[in-house]
């Protein structure tokens, strides 16, 4: 659910008429252009804005569509070339959401993306009953689970 969201640019996707409504909170400053599907949004609850791209692509209140058309641009050129599939589309979503947010303007984004890893992944802790040297023997680190050639060889794939 979109919470903190002060607005939204809209680029001509259709909604439907009751799933917008589990993603976009009501009184929610929705931008988009004058597409005839965007007409009820007012009538929704939510406070619109439009650009008449006939007319200007910025309107006098500022209403733009540019930052969305942008980021979707983006979004569709990072988009595997052969063997899309609508299935995976939410993974190929998430990916891109993740590298922008985290990845692109790491150091080391291979490091990176292994602390996001261990920020949602917790692994099981091993038993208390077990004595102290037993437990330090089950837990794992970076670089006790990642062979260093091999972290070498994944940060060098990142890099480009």
């Amino acid at each position: 659910m979109i919470a903190s969201l002060q607005s939204v640019s809209l680029l001509r996707f259709p909604i439907d008429q009751q799933q917008h409504k589990r993603f976009i909170l009501p009184s929610t400053k929705i931008q988009s252009d004058c597409w005839k599907a965007y007409s009820a949004l007012r009538d929704e609850g939510y406070l619109h804005d439009t650009v008449n791209h006939s007319v200007e692509f910025v309107s006098d209140s500022g209403t733009h569509t540019n930052t969305i058309e942008s980021r979707w641009n983006a979004l569709k050129k990072s988009l595997p070339r052969y063997g899309t599939s609508k299935e995976l589309y939410n993974s190929y979503f998430t990916e891109y959401c993740v590298r922008k947010k985290y990845l692109d303007l790491a150091n080391d984004r291979f490091v990176e993306f292994l602390k996001l890893i261990s920020s949602v992944y917790k692994p099981p802790l091993p038993p208390a009953s077990l004595p102290a040297s037993q437990r330090q023997q089950t837990s794992l680190t970076t670089e006790s689970a990642v062979h260093p050639t091999t972290v070498a060889q994944a940060a060098s794939l990142t890099e480009g």
